[in-house]
Formats: structure tokens, sequence, C-alpha cells
């Protein structure tokens, strides 16, 4: 029985140390997406054309991710997003061609990346373990 006690406790201890680790993890990569060039970095990191079978794969759920987050926006944030990322129009052709004022496309624009980034740190956390695990191999 003294035995079984030690290899209980040890798991135990494993498991325990492994939600502290992730934990601490999540922490770090919650302080670290507030930081503007660390989001750069990851962003630029995606960017990246994917080389391996692992990287392309953690490319589509990422990409998979990000078009939900996108999803979610109100209409409004959504169209102002996409023109922006995707079709790499400048605010001043946002408003011109919505016919909105520039500060209503800055504020659309704002609220949209702070709701994807919102929903990314609730969504994201094993893509991002993994992408912090990579980093570190590299």
């Amino acid at each position: 029985m003294a035995s079984q006690r030690r290899i209980a406790s040890k798991d135990s201890f494993r498991n325990f140390l492994f939600i502290v680790a992730r934990n601490h993890i999540l922490d770090e990569l919650r302080r670290k997406t507030k930081e503007g060039h660390f989001t750069q970095h990851l962003q630029a990191w995606f960017r990246e054309s994917p080389t391996t079978p692992d990287q392309y794969l953690l490319f589509q759920e990422s990409q998979a991710l990000l078009r939900k987050a996108i999803d979610t926006l109100p209409a409004q944030q959504r169209q102002v997003y996409l023109l922006t990322r995707e079709n790499g129009w400048s605010q001043d052709e946002i408003a011109q061609y919505l016919q909105l004022s520039k500060s209503t496309i800055k504020t659309h624009m704002a609220r949209a990346l702070a709701a994807i980034r919102a929903y990314l740190a609730n969504h994201a956390q094993g893509i991002l373990l993994l992408v912090a695990f990579l980093e570190c191999l590299l």
C-alpha cells in the first residue's frame, strides 16, 4: 500500500506541476498580448509560409480561429476590419466608401481589435501554448 501512495503522490505532483506551468504560461501570454511588439511578432510568425506539416496545421487552426473571432463582430465593425486588413484600405478610403467620419472608422476598428483580442484570449489557449512551445525550440 505504501508504494501505491508514493506512485499516486508522484502522479498528483506531476499533474499539479503541469497545471501550475500551464497557468503561468497562459498568464504570461495574456500579459504579453498587451504588448504591441509581441503581438506583431506573433502575427508575423503566423504570416510566414508554413514549412512543416505541424506549422501548416497550426496555421490552418489559427486562421479558422481568427475567422470565428471576426464572425462574432457586429456588421459595421466586421466590415471596417475586413476592408482594412484584407483589402488594405486606409481609414480615409473606408470613411469615404461607407460615408462615415474618420473618427467613427477609428472607433469601429479599435472596438473590432479589442473584441478579436478578447475572443482569442478566451479561445486560443491551446494554439498559444503550442506556439510558445515551438518558439522555445527555435
